[in-house]
This record gives C-alpha cells, sequence and structure tokens, in this order.
C-alpha cells in the first residue's frame, strides 16, 4: 500500500498538467489505484475524469463504472450501463465483456446477498487480496457455489494449475449439472494439456463431447481432440 499511495501521488502530479498527452492515461492509473485502495466512489470519478479527457475512451470507461457498480452491490445501476452498452455496438469487443457482466447478474440477481458476496470476493481478487473468508460463506449459504468454485479456478489457472485443476474437477464433480459445468471440464482439459498430461486432457476433450453434445464450444474441442490423437500416433502436430 506504501507503494500504491506514492504511485497514485505521481499520477496526480500528471493529472494537474491539464489537458497534456498523458493526461488521461494518469487519470485510468489513479482509477485503477483508488480500485486497489477499496475507494470505489473515487474509482468512478476518475474514470468520468477519463472520459472528458478522452471522449474516444466512453465505452472502456462506462463498462469499468458498471463493474464498480457491480461490484458494490448496485446491480440495477449495473443492468442499466450494461444494457446500453450492449446495445450501441454490438460488434465492439466491449459488448461482449459487457453482455458476460450483465448474464452473470441476470441470472442470480434473484439470490441477493448471496450474489453481493460473490461480487465482493471477484472485487478482492482485482485488488490482489484473498478472498477466502467469502468462499467459505458462499460454501455455507448453499448458493452459487458453482460460480464461486469456477471463479477461483480461474484465478488461480495463473498462479498455482494445480489447484485450479482440482478446484474444476471438483465443480465438475459435485455439480454435474450446472451451466457451469462444460467450461470448468474444458478449462482443466486446457490445463492438463498446458502442463503434458496430454492422455488426461484427451479424456477431459472427448468428455466435454459426450456430455455436452449442443455446447457452443464443440468445434474448438474437436479439433483438441484431434490434434492430441494425431501426437499420440507420432503424428506430431
Amino acid at each position: 500500500l506504501p507503494l500504491l499511495r506514492q504511485a497514485g501521488i505521481a499520477f496526480e502530479e500528471l493529472t494537474r498538467s491539464g489537458n497534456g498527452p498523458w493526461t488521461a492515461a494518469a487519470w485510468g492509473l489513479l482509477a485503477e489505484c483508488a480500485l486497489w485502495a477499496d475507494q470505489l466512489r473515487e474509482a468512478a470519478h476518475c474514470l468520468d475524469q477519463v472520459r472528458r479527457q478522452a471522449p474516444q475512451t466512453a465505452r472502456w470507461t462506462r463498462l469499468r463504472q458498471a463493474e464498480l457498480q457491480y461490484f458494490q452491490g448496485n446491480f440495477a445501476a449495473a443492468i442499466s450501463q450494461l444494457e446500453q452498452l450492449a446495445r450501441q455496438d454490438p460488434a465492439d469487443p466491449s459488448a461482449n465483456d459487457a453482455l458476460v457482466l450483465l448474464d452473470l447478474i441476470e441470472r442470480h440477481q434473484e439470490k441477493g446477498e448471496q450474489l453481493q458476496v460473490l461480487a465482493r470476493a471477484q472485487l478482492r481478487l482485482r485488488q490482489g487480496r484473498g478472498a477466502e473468508q467469502d468462499w467459505a460463506q458462499l460454501e455455507a449459504g448453499g448458493v452459487l457455489q458453482d460460480l464461486s468454485l469456477l471463479t477461483q479456478a480461474r484465478w488461480q489457472a495463473g498462479r498455482d494449475p494445480a489447484a485450479a485443476l482440482r478446484l474444476y474437477q471438483r465443480l465438475g464433480a459435485q455439480f454435474p449439472k450446472s451451466p457451469y459445468a462444460a467450461e470448468a471440464q474444458l478449462e482443466a482439459a486446457v490445463l492438463q494439456e498446458e502442463a503434458g498430461q496430454l492422455a488426461e486432457a484427451l479424456a477431459a476433450y472427448e468428455a466435454v463431447l459426450s456430455r455436452f453434445p449442443d455446447d457452443a464450444q464443440l468445434p474448438e474441442v474437436r479439433l483438441h481432440i484431434q490434434r492430441l490423437r494425431r501426437q499420440a500416433q507420432g503424428g506430431g502436430e
């Protein structure tokens, strides 16, 4: 945190320079510093400044502000912003991110307090902090456990792949009918392939193919299967 404060001071100096070429970027970095410091209203203010300094960033800043609303449990406000973003330009990459978050909120907003716990846990991950108490609360509540496991696994994937794999496998074992089961199985297979566990990865991809015949990612799954079978037969890539 001391380093974060020092960085914040340096970025504030840049914002005082007026409308220089680095001003908008400095406001954006200040927004991230505020988020890390748990000052979410200040983060939203900084994003407003980014948009004023660089109007071309409007879609990005509005997406980030919708995310801040979600983190604070203001789900109705987040939905309103996300719907506008998704309608404005469906072909823009940010529209996909907006739709993913919108789907998560709309699918689970009736769960109220449990969704707030999940949002808080996701904020803690963004801040580089542990969220063990939140994960434990979700597990004790018996609601959103599957999504909690998926979120934890994705967070661990780049840090501790073995731990991530255990979480993916736990999701599949405990919640075989979960809407996230196919994603967990596929992402587990990718981790196994990256770890050189090719036989296990092939079995996992084939399980996705048989268990989830309507999944949208099946074309990609088939490519993985074909490549791994060629490798197993000595055909290389």
